[in-house]
């Protein structure tokens, strides 16, 4: 009966030792991933997708001033005589108006003058040689008179407005415009983000982003625990 007493004890005290061993180890831990997933939340996923916005915006300025060195090539065939201007600029029409990138090879460029009239549109060829100073997007703003505002302040920069969503028709999304001015011409070149795509892609990798954390702070927690209890 003594035996059996010492035994049934000392199983309660192992018990407790384990238990309290686990709340010593599990606690802490505990702790840590809710300040980690603070931490996540509050301070490094608003900071990564400001960056991921700002690597977009600087992507996309990098793409247009690519698409403008077209307009630099046919303008030289221009000045070195091989071509008359109406030639060059018909040649860098068609050039544009063909280019296509991203994942889908649907986002585009497109041209307008400083007047501001439509030189070329891939998706809105309706537009083209229109006269765009009264056009308004669904919100009533004039994106083109802003974009020739943009580039007489400082020759090149960023316009939001809302516009129709690459080549689908009646379907109209918020976006980022770039837009620089190509002088020899007076031509003003853009393409642009929609922000949906953009928060899309900045969410898919923020939830990857925290997923890797979480793994990493429950893995390490299950590493103390079991290595303390043992």
């Amino acid at each position: 009966m003594k035996g059996w007493i010492l035994r049934r004890y000392s199983g309660v005290t192992s018990r407790r030792f384990h238990l309290q061993v686990l709340l010593r180890t599990a606690l802490p831990a505990a702790i840590a991933l809710c300040l980690l997933m603070t931490i996540i939340f509050g301070l490094l996923l608003p900071r990564f997708e400001a960056e991921m916005m700002r690597r977009s915006k600087e992507d996309l300025r990098h793409i247009v001033n690519t698409a403008k060195g077209v307009l630099a090539h046919w303008y030289q065939k221009e000045k070195s005589g091989e071509l008359s201007r109406a030639q060059a600029q018909a040649q860098a029409i068609s050039t544009i108006e063909a280019l296509r990138y991203g994942k889908e090879q649907k986002d585009y460029f497109w041209i307008n003058d400083t007047h501001p009239k439509m030189v070329v549109h891939p998706y809105l060829s309706e537009l083209n040689g229109k006269d765009l100073t009264n056009y308004r997007d669904p919100n009533g703003k004039h994106p083109f008179v802003e974009m020739t505002k943009v580039v007489a302040r400082r020759k090149e920069g960023y316009v939001n407005y809302v516009w129709q969503y690459k080549d689908v028709a009646r379907q109209f999304m918020p976006k980022t415009s770039f837009v620089t001015i190509f002088e020899p011409w007076n031509w003003i070149i853009g393409s642009g983000i929609y922000l949906g795509d953009v928060h899309e892609e900045i969410a898919e990798k923020s939830h990857r982003l925290m997923l890797i954390c979480v793994f990493i702070v429950v893995l390490t927690s299950l590493v103390v625990i079991y290595f303390t209890a043992s």
